[in-house]
């Protein structure tokens, strides 16, 4: 299972310049608010008009994030809509709006598919699994493993794009996961829970090379941080590894 060493060389060379992403995406009181506005309150669910006045305004960063997931007196509803508010979800009628307009039917599955992984009554992939077996309107595996990121023990990523091209780039294209990419460049929602389960493990095999590499010891959360990069969000400079998978990402 060979890294790319001329790929790999490179992202050693932007960890120095690496910026943490900060705060980011929408403001979750505005972005709930805005979500309610379109699809009406009569369609939203008792459990998000709660929260509607009780949610940050502003804009929330990981550890922000990390400690409104692990909060117990905080609601699922609350969670959910902070780590989707984080992550920018589509403000349309195919993302957050269809996602929450159909959150009736979601919370108690939700509940329960967090309390048990939580509890490491279920696995990584196999919590993707149920997610992907509930059908997420509005919601693909880029959005849902960010539940899985923040609900987690850090021993689970997010799988967007970024990171997902990231990692086959790592590697020598013979030995590339086939993670499935849509047209635009998105990942599809076809990609099965063994996939998840590879992308994490290759995430974690980053973090022993890059440590053993650079005597550092960073953490595989903080190498999937660093292999999302900056995109230039919030006026913030463009990541260095942001710029070279854009530039040699072929699929």
């Amino acid at each position: 299972m060979p890294i790319d060493n001329i790929h790999f060389n490179a992202f050693l060379e932007t960890i120095p310049n690496f910026q943490n992403q900060g705060a980011f995406g929408h403001n979750p009181a505005n972005f709930l608010q805005g979500i309610i506005n379109r699809i009406g309150v009569n369609n939203t669910s008792q459990s998000l008009i709660e929260i509607q006045n009780t949610l940050p305004n502003y804009l929330l960063n990981r550890n922000h994030v990390f400690a409104i997931s692990n909060d117990e007196n905080l609601s699922i509803a609350y969670k959910i809509v902070c780590i989707f508010a984080w992550g920018a979800m589509r403000q349309s009628t195919t993302g957050a709006d269809m996602f929450f307009s159909n959150w009736n039917k979601y919370e108690r599955d939700l509940v329960l598919i967090f309390e048990n992984f939580r509890r490491n009554n279920y696995t990584r992939n196999w919590t993707y699994e149920k997610l992907k077996r509930m059908n997420l309107q509005g919601c693909r595996p880029a959005y849902y493993t960010k539940l899985i990121f923040f609900f987690g023990n850090s021993n689970a990523y997010i799988m967007d794009q970024w990171t997902s091209k990231s990692i086959e780039l790592l590697w020598t294209i013979e030995d590339r996961i086939g993670i499935i990419f849509d047209n635009g460049g998105y990942i599809h929602a076809s990609n099965h829970s063994g996939l998840y389960e590879e992308f994490c493990s290759r995430v974690e095999i980053l973090t022993r090379t890059v440590n053993n590499q650079t005597n550092s010891s960073y953490s595989p959360s903080e190498i999937e941080e660093m292999i999302f990069s900056n995109g230039a969000n919030n006026g913030q400079i463009r990541g260095g590894w942001r710029t070279y998978v854009e530039a040699n990402w072929e699929h």
